[in-house]
Protein backbone atom coordinates (compact mmCIF):
# COMPACT_ATOMS: atom_id res chain seq x y z
CA UNK A 1 0.00 0.00 0.00
CA UNK A 2 1.50 2.79 -1.72
CA UNK A 3 1.68 6.61 0.01
CA UNK A 4 0.68 8.81 -3.41
CA UNK A 5 -0.25 11.96 -1.78
CA UNK A 6 1.30 13.94 1.35
CA UNK A 7 -0.34 16.89 2.05
CA UNK A 8 0.73 19.61 5.30
CA UNK A 9 -1.31 22.49 6.84
CA UNK A 10 -0.82 25.20 9.30
CA UNK A 11 -3.73 26.15 10.57
CA UNK A 12 -4.48 28.62 13.88
CA UNK A 13 -8.26 27.21 14.86
CA UNK A 14 -9.65 30.33 17.43
CA UNK A 15 -10.92 29.33 20.74
CA UNK A 16 -14.73 30.83 22.04
CA UNK A 17 -12.65 31.83 25.22
CA UNK A 18 -9.03 32.83 26.61
CA UNK A 19 -7.67 29.96 28.65
CA UNK A 20 -4.77 30.85 31.57
CA UNK A 21 -2.62 28.88 33.10
CA UNK A 22 0.39 29.73 35.65
CA UNK A 23 3.14 30.35 32.02
CA UNK A 24 0.87 31.66 29.31
CA UNK A 25 -2.89 32.80 27.98
CA UNK A 26 -3.87 30.50 24.92
CA UNK A 27 -6.74 31.80 21.94
CA UNK A 28 -6.11 28.89 19.72
CA UNK A 29 -5.26 25.55 18.81
CA UNK A 30 -2.30 26.30 16.97
CA UNK A 31 -1.83 23.11 15.03
CA UNK A 32 -0.56 21.20 12.13
CA UNK A 33 -2.53 18.63 10.16
CA UNK A 34 -0.85 15.82 8.65
CA UNK A 35 -3.02 13.90 5.63
CA UNK A 36 -1.33 10.72 3.73
CA UNK A 37 -3.08 9.20 1.54
CA UNK A 38 -2.55 5.77 -0.65
CA UNK A 39 -3.11 4.30 -3.89
CA UNK A 40 -5.97 2.45 -2.98
CA UNK A 41 -7.72 5.82 -1.51
CA UNK A 42 -7.75 5.34 1.76
CA UNK A 43 -6.06 8.99 3.86
CA UNK A 44 -4.34 9.05 7.34
CA UNK A 45 -4.68 12.37 9.91
CA UNK A 46 -2.34 13.09 12.15
CA UNK A 47 -1.98 16.62 14.23
CA UNK A 48 1.26 18.02 15.54
CA UNK A 49 0.74 20.92 18.53
CA UNK A 50 4.15 22.91 18.22
CA UNK A 51 3.88 24.65 22.09
CA UNK A 52 7.43 26.50 22.88
CA UNK A 53 6.54 26.32 26.61
CA UNK A 54 6.00 22.69 26.74
CA UNK A 55 7.48 20.81 23.87
CA UNK A 56 10.10 23.03 22.97
CA UNK A 57 9.36 23.47 19.24
CA UNK A 58 8.71 26.65 17.35
CA UNK A 59 5.25 26.32 14.78
CA UNK A 60 6.84 27.44 11.82
CA UNK A 61 9.81 25.25 12.04
CA UNK A 62 8.17 22.31 12.74
CA UNK A 63 5.76 22.72 9.60
CA UNK A 64 8.72 23.46 6.78
CA UNK A 65 10.11 20.58 8.65
CA UNK A 66 7.26 18.61 8.52
CA UNK A 67 6.61 19.29 4.73
CA UNK A 68 9.70 18.64 3.59
CA UNK A 69 10.15 14.96 4.88
CA UNK A 70 6.30 14.49 4.16
CA UNK A 71 7.34 14.89 0.47
CA UNK A 72 9.70 12.47 0.43
CA UNK A 73 7.08 10.04 1.79
CA UNK A 74 5.04 9.71 -1.75
CA UNK A 75 6.10 6.60 -3.56
CA UNK A 76 7.03 4.57 -0.06
CA UNK A 77 4.99 1.72 0.57
CA UNK A 78 3.46 1.27 4.09
CA UNK A 79 4.71 -1.65 4.63
CA UNK A 80 7.57 -0.33 5.56
CA UNK A 81 6.49 1.59 8.60
CA UNK A 82 9.02 0.84 11.14
CA UNK A 83 11.46 2.36 8.59
CA UNK A 84 9.54 5.29 8.07
CA UNK A 85 9.12 5.74 11.91
CA UNK A 86 12.79 5.26 12.65
CA UNK A 87 13.50 7.66 9.76
CA UNK A 88 10.92 10.61 11.40
CA UNK A 89 12.72 9.64 15.11
CA UNK A 90 15.89 11.05 13.52
CA UNK A 91 14.56 13.57 11.67
CA UNK A 92 12.42 14.80 14.28
CA UNK A 93 14.53 13.86 17.47
CA UNK A 94 13.55 17.45 18.92
CA UNK A 95 10.16 18.25 17.59
CA UNK A 96 7.62 15.51 19.16
CA UNK A 97 4.78 16.57 17.93
CA UNK A 98 6.18 16.69 14.56
CA UNK A 99 6.77 13.14 15.33
CA UNK A 100 3.49 12.39 16.82
CA UNK A 101 1.60 13.87 13.88
CA UNK A 102 3.31 11.24 11.05
CA UNK A 103 3.35 8.50 13.88
CA UNK A 104 -0.69 8.71 13.95
CA UNK A 105 -1.22 9.28 10.31
CA UNK A 106 0.56 6.43 9.83
CA UNK A 107 -1.37 4.37 12.58
CA UNK A 108 -4.40 5.73 11.05
CA UNK A 109 -3.70 3.99 7.56
CA UNK A 110 -2.49 0.78 9.01
CA UNK A 111 -5.94 0.64 11.75
CA UNK A 112 -7.74 0.88 8.12
CA UNK A 113 -6.20 -1.43 6.34
CA UNK A 114 -6.78 -3.99 9.14
CA UNK A 115 -10.21 -2.69 9.27
CA UNK A 116 -10.33 -2.22 13.12
CA UNK A 117 -9.81 1.03 15.49
CA UNK A 118 -6.63 1.74 16.88
CA UNK A 119 -7.64 1.03 20.24
CA UNK A 120 -8.61 -2.27 19.59
CA UNK A 121 -5.31 -2.95 17.76
CA UNK A 122 -3.14 -1.67 20.92
CA UNK A 123 -5.47 -3.38 23.78
CA UNK A 124 -9.03 -2.69 23.98
CA UNK A 125 -9.01 -1.99 27.89
CA UNK A 126 -12.51 -0.04 27.67
CA UNK A 127 -15.38 1.30 26.06
CA UNK A 128 -15.12 4.67 27.94
CA UNK A 129 -13.36 7.19 29.90
CA UNK A 130 -15.02 9.38 32.53
CA UNK A 131 -14.05 13.04 31.02
CA UNK A 132 -13.09 16.16 32.58
CA UNK A 133 -12.71 20.00 32.07
CA UNK A 134 -10.29 22.03 32.67
CA UNK A 135 -10.89 25.74 34.01
CA UNK A 136 -8.57 28.23 33.74
CA UNK A 137 -7.14 30.77 36.31
CA UNK A 138 -10.16 32.78 36.83
CA UNK A 139 -11.62 35.27 39.26
CA UNK A 140 -13.69 32.99 42.18
CA UNK A 141 -16.84 34.32 40.65
CA UNK A 142 -16.00 33.29 37.41
CA UNK A 143 -14.69 30.25 38.27
CA UNK A 144 -17.79 29.11 40.29
CA UNK A 145 -20.05 30.20 37.00
CA UNK A 146 -18.29 27.99 35.04
CA UNK A 147 -17.96 25.23 37.52
CA UNK A 148 -21.83 25.48 37.41
CA UNK A 149 -21.64 25.72 34.00
CA UNK A 150 -20.05 22.86 33.50
CA UNK A 151 -22.36 20.88 35.99
CA UNK A 152 -25.18 21.49 34.11
CA UNK A 153 -23.77 19.84 30.83
CA UNK A 154 -23.13 16.90 32.84
CA UNK A 155 -19.48 17.47 33.80
CA UNK A 156 -18.44 16.61 37.57
CA UNK A 157 -14.40 15.65 37.04
CA UNK A 158 -13.03 19.51 36.72
CA UNK A 159 -9.39 20.35 36.49
CA UNK A 160 -8.58 24.28 38.32
CA UNK A 161 -5.50 25.94 37.27
CA UNK A 162 -3.33 27.30 39.95
CA UNK A 163 -0.28 28.24 40.65
CA UNK A 164 -0.07 31.74 40.30
CA UNK A 165 -0.26 32.81 44.03
CA UNK A 166 -1.12 30.23 46.99
CA UNK A 167 -2.88 32.05 49.57
CA UNK A 168 -5.38 32.85 46.52
CA UNK A 169 -5.18 29.47 44.97
CA UNK A 170 -6.21 28.08 48.57
CA UNK A 171 -9.12 30.00 49.18
CA UNK A 172 -10.63 29.69 45.61
CA UNK A 173 -10.26 25.98 45.41
CA UNK A 174 -12.20 25.73 49.52
CA UNK A 175 -14.80 28.12 48.30
CA UNK A 176 -15.15 25.71 45.02
CA UNK A 177 -14.94 22.83 47.51
CA UNK A 178 -17.51 24.50 49.76
CA UNK A 179 -20.08 25.38 47.15
CA UNK A 180 -19.70 22.48 45.37
CA UNK A 181 -19.27 19.39 47.40
CA UNK A 182 -20.34 16.60 44.90
CA UNK A 183 -17.88 17.34 42.09
CA UNK A 184 -14.06 15.83 41.76
CA UNK A 185 -11.45 18.31 41.73
CA UNK A 186 -8.15 18.21 39.73
CA UNK A 187 -5.77 20.59 40.33
CA UNK A 188 -2.61 21.69 37.61
CA UNK A 189 -0.37 23.96 38.98
CA UNK A 190 1.83 24.22 35.64
CA UNK A 191 5.54 24.72 37.73
CA UNK A 192 4.10 27.33 39.42
CA UNK A 193 5.30 26.79 43.29
CA UNK A 194 8.54 26.45 44.90
CA UNK A 195 8.72 23.18 46.96
CA UNK A 196 7.91 24.93 50.14
CA UNK A 197 4.82 26.94 48.26
CA UNK A 198 3.89 23.43 47.21
CA UNK A 199 4.06 21.95 50.45
CA UNK A 200 1.88 24.65 52.07
CA UNK A 201 -1.13 24.54 49.48
CA UNK A 202 -1.42 20.68 49.82
CA UNK A 203 -1.69 20.95 53.35
CA UNK A 204 -3.57 23.96 53.43
CA UNK A 205 -6.29 22.00 51.07
CA UNK A 206 -6.01 18.81 53.18
CA UNK A 207 -9.57 18.28 53.96
CA UNK A 208 -10.88 19.23 50.68
CA UNK A 209 -11.00 15.88 48.92
CA UNK A 210 -8.65 16.61 46.23
CA UNK A 211 -8.31 13.55 43.58
CA UNK A 212 -4.47 14.87 42.70
CA UNK A 213 -2.07 17.67 41.78
CA UNK A 214 -0.08 17.78 38.58
CA UNK A 215 3.35 19.67 38.37
CA UNK A 216 3.76 21.96 41.51
CA UNK A 217 7.05 22.79 40.82
CA UNK A 218 9.88 23.10 38.20
CA UNK A 219 10.10 20.63 35.58
CA UNK A 220 13.84 20.26 36.03
CA UNK A 221 13.73 19.90 39.67
CA UNK A 222 13.10 16.13 40.09
CA UNK A 223 14.05 16.02 43.70
CA UNK A 224 12.26 18.88 44.49
CA UNK A 225 8.62 16.82 42.69
CA UNK A 226 9.30 13.86 44.07
CA UNK A 227 10.02 15.19 47.69
CA UNK A 228 6.31 16.98 47.39
CA UNK A 229 5.28 13.81 46.44
CA UNK A 230 6.10 11.99 49.23
CA UNK A 231 4.76 14.56 52.08
CA UNK A 232 1.87 15.05 49.90
CA UNK A 233 -1.76 13.98 51.41
CA UNK A 234 -3.31 13.32 47.66
CA UNK A 235 -1.57 11.86 44.75
CA UNK A 236 0.82 14.19 42.81
CA UNK A 237 1.48 13.69 38.86
CA UNK A 238 4.16 14.28 37.12
CA UNK A 239 3.34 16.09 33.84
CA UNK A 240 6.22 19.09 32.11
CA UNK A 241 8.66 16.83 34.09
CA UNK A 242 7.86 13.85 31.83
CA UNK A 243 8.64 14.59 27.75
CA UNK A 244 9.46 10.88 26.99
CA UNK A 245 10.95 7.31 27.55
CA UNK A 246 14.15 9.04 28.35
CA UNK A 247 12.39 11.98 30.86
CA UNK A 248 10.38 8.70 32.56
CA UNK A 249 13.53 6.79 32.89
CA UNK A 250 15.18 9.53 34.64
CA UNK A 251 12.82 10.73 36.94
CA UNK A 252 11.98 6.41 37.65
CA UNK A 253 15.48 6.13 38.43
CA UNK A 254 15.82 8.90 41.18
CA UNK A 255 12.09 7.72 43.43
CA UNK A 256 9.18 6.52 42.70
CA UNK A 257 5.87 8.86 41.59
CA UNK A 258 2.11 7.85 41.93
CA UNK A 259 0.85 9.44 38.50
CA UNK A 260 2.48 10.73 35.27
CA UNK A 261 0.31 12.79 32.74
CA UNK A 262 1.59 11.15 29.04
CA UNK A 263 0.43 13.90 26.25
CA UNK A 264 1.34 12.71 22.06
CA UNK A 265 2.68 15.92 21.65
CA UNK A 266 5.09 15.78 24.44
CA UNK A 267 6.27 12.17 23.65
CA UNK A 268 6.37 12.00 20.03
CA UNK A 269 2.69 9.64 19.54
CA UNK A 270 0.89 6.90 20.39
CA UNK A 271 4.01 4.51 19.53
CA UNK A 272 6.11 6.12 22.38
CA UNK A 273 3.21 6.59 24.25
CA UNK A 274 2.28 2.66 24.66
CA UNK A 275 6.40 2.36 25.17
CA UNK A 276 6.20 4.52 28.29
CA UNK A 277 2.87 2.98 29.66
CA UNK A 278 4.39 -0.38 29.60
CA UNK A 279 7.55 1.15 31.67
CA UNK A 280 4.93 2.82 34.04
CA UNK A 281 3.19 0.05 34.80
CA UNK A 282 6.60 -1.86 35.77
CA UNK A 283 6.92 1.10 38.28
CA UNK A 284 4.00 0.72 39.94
CA UNK A 285 2.58 4.39 38.34
CA UNK A 286 -0.81 5.40 37.14
CA UNK A 287 -1.50 7.05 34.16
CA UNK A 288 -3.41 10.16 32.93
CA UNK A 289 -3.63 10.61 29.22
CA UNK A 290 -3.72 14.18 28.69
CA UNK A 291 -3.67 16.95 25.96
CA UNK A 292 -2.48 20.54 24.42
CA UNK A 293 -5.03 22.81 23.06
CA UNK A 294 -5.74 20.37 20.11
CA UNK A 295 -8.71 19.76 17.49
CA UNK A 296 -10.92 16.88 17.77
CA UNK A 297 -8.18 14.96 15.39
CA UNK A 298 -5.94 15.03 17.98
CA UNK A 299 -8.17 14.61 21.26
CA UNK A 300 -9.56 11.29 19.17
CA UNK A 301 -5.66 9.96 18.97
CA UNK A 302 -5.57 10.43 22.81
CA UNK A 303 -8.88 9.07 23.88
CA UNK A 304 -7.74 5.85 21.29
CA UNK A 305 -4.47 5.33 23.51
CA UNK A 306 -6.95 5.81 26.46
CA UNK A 307 -9.09 3.36 26.05
CA UNK A 308 -6.76 0.77 24.63
CA UNK A 309 -4.71 0.30 28.41
CA UNK A 310 -6.09 -0.49 31.62
CA UNK A 311 -3.13 1.30 33.11
CA UNK A 312 -5.01 4.61 32.27
CA UNK A 313 -6.56 6.04 35.56
CA UNK A 314 -7.85 9.16 34.18
CA UNK A 315 -8.06 11.30 31.36
CA UNK A 316 -7.73 15.21 30.07
CA UNK A 317 -8.78 15.04 27.05
CA UNK A 318 -11.02 18.32 26.74
CA UNK A 319 -8.72 20.28 24.33
CA UNK A 320 -10.80 20.46 21.62
CA UNK A 321 -14.76 21.14 23.63
CA UNK A 322 -13.71 25.42 23.73
CA UNK A 323 -13.26 25.82 19.77
CA UNK A 324 -14.98 27.65 17.58
CA UNK A 325 -14.93 25.60 14.63
CA UNK A 326 -14.40 21.36 14.62
CA UNK A 327 -12.38 20.12 11.45
CA UNK A 328 -13.92 16.83 11.87
CA UNK A 329 -16.43 16.40 9.72
CA UNK A 330 -17.80 12.69 10.47
CA UNK A 331 -16.43 10.23 13.51
CA UNK A 332 -14.05 10.63 16.20
CA UNK A 333 -14.21 11.46 19.71
CA UNK A 334 -17.86 11.75 21.33
CA UNK A 335 -18.74 13.39 24.54
CA UNK A 336 -21.86 12.14 25.88
CA UNK A 337 -23.41 11.87 29.69
CA UNK A 338 -20.08 12.86 31.29
CA UNK A 339 -17.98 10.13 29.21
CA UNK A 340 -15.37 10.41 26.13
CA UNK A 341 -15.53 7.37 24.01
CA UNK A 342 -14.33 7.07 20.16
CA UNK A 343 -15.95 6.08 17.39
CA UNK A 344 -15.65 2.58 16.32
CA UNK A 345 -14.68 3.14 12.58
CA UNK A 346 -11.67 2.19 11.48
CA UNK A 347 -7.98 3.79 12.78
CA UNK A 348 -8.71 6.88 14.05
CA UNK A 349 -12.72 6.14 12.73
CA UNK A 350 -12.54 9.82 11.45
CA UNK A 351 -12.98 11.98 8.66
CA UNK A 352 -11.82 15.93 8.32
CA UNK A 353 -13.86 18.42 6.63
CA UNK A 354 -10.60 19.46 4.17
CA UNK A 355 -12.55 23.13 3.01
CA UNK A 356 -12.59 24.26 6.52
CA UNK A 357 -9.18 22.93 6.86
CA UNK A 358 -7.92 25.06 3.79
CA UNK A 359 -9.82 28.28 4.83
CA UNK A 360 -8.51 28.25 8.31
CA UNK A 361 -4.90 28.16 6.89
CA UNK A 362 -5.58 31.32 4.81
CA UNK A 363 -4.68 29.90 1.65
Amino acid sequence: MKITQARVYSLSVPKKTVFKVAYASRNAAESIIVCLKTASGLEGFGEAVPIKEVTGEIKAEVYQKLMTFCKKLVGTDLANYEEILNEASLTFLYMPSALAALDTALWDLRGQQLKKPLFEIWGNAREFCVASQSLGILSLPETLNETAKYLNLGLSHLKYKIGLNPEDDVKRIKAIRAAFPQITIYLDANQGYSVKEALWVIDSLKDCQIEFMEQPVNKNDLPGLLTVANLSSFPIVADESIQGLESLLQLLNIGHIPMINIKLMKCGGPTNALKMMSLAKKANASVMIGCMIETRLGITTGLHVAQSQDIVRYIDLDGCFDLKVDIVSSGGAILKDGKEFVTRGPGLGLKLNQELIVSLTGS
